[in-house]
């Protein structure tokens, strides 16, 4: 990511946006962000008598676009300014394909821009917790776009699968139709391992009851699909979600907060468990063959923070490489990291749970729900939700 916030698109997932959207002759092409050029140059090859449009902040893209696709009319201004179709000399809402790959940042304040989101449809985003200029992004090429014109926008895991995002989800398939959703392979943009995907989205259009989803490789061919219904897409537009749930919804289970004692996350960062000078517990020891030393007891003023006892199952919340790896607590009491979960269930379910979450099910389920755009969380509510088959553990309530 540079300091504009841009993740650059390699040329074959550009060609796979690009040959994705349904229309064979638009007359105008917008690519706001254009940065690189790297969408555009896959649209020209494609619609060679369209109207391009571009915008960029940076004044060394827009000097490496006019040389190098001089086509293109592009704007030297924030790709969210409210007066950018008249920089463009363009109609507002007059535009025939919209192809963008968003910058990620976060806004700091989003009263200003209520007014772009609701020219979209898109005000309830309003209420969300925390806006991203993608949000924005989409927002402001909907704007642009003529109705039932079309949008294919490269967009984080978190918007896509997101607990914190399902209201963006929500406002999105009620005022606009949601076509298909794309997952690219992990690792497709330089210096980054931010999990991706494309959203092609029809302006004022009203979403088909059933949406495919695909999943393509590192050579841009989609090698896998399902098809989704409508209603499912607002807690996760993600194919392993929807994947996970299509190869084992047939299979008898019950919730793991059905036979909970406790799940609670760390109260303490690691630094701050440093410097304790207790036995602690962190997502760094979930790669060691002896984690921590389990024969010390923490000191009684350390006592109001989450600890581990024998018995308890702890789970990596976050982290890359680490999410959804589990430890099983034998002896010894230890402070946890706020990235770690701890798990307590009955004696009698312990087993059964620890197998649950290492078996290729768990394995499965926790990649189908982690979710985040560089580190993978797994939320509080989803493992609350983690479906232990009966038939395989014979767990009793």
């Amino acid at each position: 990511m540079d300091k504009f916030g841009r993740f650059y698109t390699e040329t074959v997932f550009s060609d796979l946006l690009v040959r994705t959207i349904g229309q064979d002759n638009p007359k105008t092409v917008i690519d706001l962000g254009i940065g690189t050029g790297s969408l555009s140059k896959s649209a020209l090859e494609r619609w060679i008598n369209a109207r391009y449009y571009g915008a960029d902040i940076d004044k060394i893209s827009i000097a490496k676009i006019n040389n190098e696709f001089p086509l293109i009319k592009i704007a030297r201004r924030s790709g969210l300014s409210l007066e950018i179709h008249n920089e463009l000399g363009i109609e507002k809402g007059s535009i025939d394909v919209a192809i963008c790959n968003p910058p990620y940042l976060k806004i700091k304040n989003k009263e200003r821009f209520s007014r772009l989101l609701c020219s979209a449809n898109l005000g309830e985003c309003l209420r969300l917790k925390q806006i991203t200029s993608d949000i924005l992004f989409l927002a402001q090429n909907l704007r642009l776009l003529r109705p039932h014109g079309e949008l294919g926008i490269i967009l984080p895991d978190s918007l896509i699968s997101g607990h914190e995002f399902e209201l963006f989800r929500s406002s999105l398939l009620n005022n606009h139709k949601v076509k298909c959703i794309i997952q690219l392979p992990d690792q497709v943009f330089l210096k980054t391992e931010a999990r991706t995907h494309i959203l092609f989205v029809e302006k004022s259009g009203e979403s088909d009851n059933i949406v495919p989803i695909f999943k393509t490789n590192s050579k841009g061919i989609c090698d896998d699909q399902i098809t989704v219904n409508k209603s499912e897409l607002v807690h996760s537009m993600a194919f392993e979600y929807h994947a996970w749930k299509h190869k084992y919804s047939q299979r008898d289970t019950i919730a793991l907060s059905q036979i909970l004692i406790d799940l609670s996350r760390g109260s303490l960062t690691h630094a701050e468990l440093q410097r304790t000078r207790q036995p602690y517990f962190h997502t760094t020891n979930f790669r060691m063959k002896s984690p921590c030393n389990q024969d010390r007891q923490i000191g009684a003023k350390h006592k109001r923070f989450n600890s581990a006892r024998a018995g308890d199952i702890l789970l990596a919340r976050v982290g890359k490489r680490c999410v959804g790896k589990t430890f099983y607590v034998r002896k010894g009491e230890f402070l946890i990291s706020d990235c770690v979960y701890r798990i307590r269930v009955s004696a009698r379910h312990r087993l059964a749970v620890f197998n649950a979450l290492n078996s290729e099910w768990g394995k499965h389920w926790i990649k189908s729900v982690s979710h985040g755009v560089c580190s993978q969380v797994i939320s509080m509510s989803d493992l609350h939700s983690f479906p232990l088959p009966n038939s395989d553990f014979g767990l009793e309530i």
